[in-house]
């Protein structure tokens, strides 16, 4: 399980512009953003009105492992 924190997206398109060192990645068939740097890792995307970010600790978890839970929360 990964630490998942959720809340309602109120951010504008302006808002979700991609920065530097984020990656446009697809879940739950919307657009996402994947960021890492060092050992830090960040999953951020919106769906049904709320925003979610979630942020694995440890070692080892791919970002197509992150993606895969992810597209399993809406089961």
């Amino acid at each position: 399980m990964y630490p998942l924190v959720y809340f309602k997206d109120t951010l504008t398109e302006e808002e979700t512009k991609l920065e530097k060192g984020e990656e446009q990645v697809e879940v739950l068939g919307e657009q996402a953003t994947y960021e890492k740097m060092g050992d830090f890792q960040l999953l951020n995307f919106a769906k049904d009105g709320l925003r979610y970010s979630i942020m694995p600790t440890g070692d080892g978890i791919t970002k197509e492992q992150l993606i895969d839970f992810a597209n399993k929360l809406d089961k």
